[in-house]
């Protein structure tokens, strides 16, 4: 069979469906011009029934897929090629401006795992709602929270999104996906993950106890200012205005910077006392330093040892006090991640003996009380929330609530 190119004049009928025709040896064929203008043809046998039968299931085939009606173009992108390509741009889009990915693109990334664990071998352009139904369900078999199924449900869609502006999906493949409504408490046997609470003062202060000076003064000036645990984490000397008082703390990186607001976080009289003594170091330095407080717990340990009882005190043996006077600075990092600061301060409350509690609650610890003396726009103003700012006006007047808020409660 001749398979030349289509004259041009027939370039109009290249989506015309193609039909079933008996050949003159007998066989059952369909016939047609594929994209490129080359003649293509399939054969279905000789026996008619049996011809008719596959010829109406193929059709639908040929309809929907574009390799059958002209299998000269190249295979389609699968969705692990798809998230291959967009992956560094995700972790582009979401970097911070000192150049370090934020941890949403690490969110983005779990939540597609689950996807390409399911459906990767597959075209990102044959990706259904029911699809994302069965991811959905195996992270409920995973026993994941509510909000965390939801969440990520939402982050998938994003991605597809994605997908669609680089060319790696049909738009109508993201349409259909927000079809899928978001779960709801009581609706299916879902964990519920319990609401943040603030910590409770006694709880704070037998957890203190146990922490060295360095954790205490950071959990204090959170208390007192309600700044975010990767505020306090990365408070340096020159980030901090002390010309007048309140100071004024604006930190480089917030939540909300990517969408243009600014951060100014008001330390009172209390929280400068706390913070007055980390003032005194290099500038650019952070202000609390794990180092510190590995040193300081090593001292705290080595004062509380109690000799045994025959007398013997290895502190003062002629080895220990070398190489105590040898020790240099612990080699770990010059600031302290959230997540380090999160288990110190856990550590600390198991060997208290008191519920285990995170840094975050120190946050809604704060907001509790700003609101219960100033009302709900205070304690939003303080703690930096997007709402807050929305005019200039209301921007002024939220500072200088602000102000108000830090010289009362210090």
């Amino acid at each position: 069979m001749n398979r030349s190119r289509r004259p041009a004049k027939h370039d109009s009928m290249s989506d015309s469906l193609p039909r079933l025709s008996r050949d003159s040896r007998g066989y059952y064929r369909a016939r047609w011009y594929d994209v490129a203008g080359e003649r293509r043809q399939k054969n279905f046998g000789s026996g008619r029934d049996d011809a008719k039968r596959a010829f109406k299931e193929w059709i639908c085939t040929w309809q929907n897929d574009p390799r059958v009606r002209t299998p000269s173009l190249p295979p389609p992108t699968t969705l692990t090629e798809a998230w291959a390509a967009m992956k560094d741009q995700v972790q582009d889009y979401y970097r911070r401006r000192d150049g370090k990915a934020t941890g949403h693109a690490y969110d983005l990334e779990l939540a597609f795992r689950a996807v390409i664990e399911l459906f990767g071998h597959e075209p990102a352009s044959s990706f259904t709602v029911d699809k994302l139904r069965l991811v959905r369900e195996e992270m409920v078999e995973q026993d994941l929270a509510l909000s965390t199924i939801n969440a990520r449900v939402h982050q998938i869609r994003r991605i597809f999104r994605r997908f669609v502006v680089a060319g790696l999906a049909p738009a109508s493949v993201w349409q259909e996906l927000q079809a899928l409504d978001a779960l709801r408490a009581g609706q299916r046997d879902l964990r519920v993950p319990e609401r943040i609470a603030p910590v409770h003062d006694l709880t704070v202060e037998a957890t203190c106890a146990k922490l060295p000076a360095t954790l205490v003064a950071m959990v204090r000036l959170q208390l007192l200012t309600g700044m975010r645990p990767g505020e306090v984490c990365a408070l340096t000397p020159a980030a901090v205005d002390v010309s007048k008082s309140p100071w004024s703390y604006r930190p480089r990186h917030h939540k909300n910077a990517h969408r243009g607001s600014g951060r100014e976080i008001l330390i009172g009289p209390l929280g400068q006392q706390v913070l007055a003594p980390y003032l005194r170091r290099e500038i650019t330095k952070p202000c609390f330093r794990p180092a510190e407080a590995m040193r300081q717990r090593h001292d705290a340990r080595v004062a509380s040892y109690e000799p045994a009882e025959d007398g013997y005190d290895y502190r003062e043996t002629p080895s220990y006090q070398e190489r105590a006077a040898a020790r240099g600075e612990p080699a770990v990092r010059d600031q302290f991640a959230v997540n380090a600061y999160a288990l110190a301060i856990r550590r600390a409350a198991e060997a208290a003996g008191v519920l285990h509690w995170s840094p975050n609650q120190l946050r809604h610890s704060a907001a509790t009380r700003i609101r219960a003396r100033f009302g709900l726009e205070a304690a939003q103003v303080v703690l930096g929330h997007a709402n807050a700012d929305v005019t200039e006006i209301y921007a002024e007047r939220d500072r200088q609530k602000a102000i108000e808020v830090a010289l009362a409660l210090g």
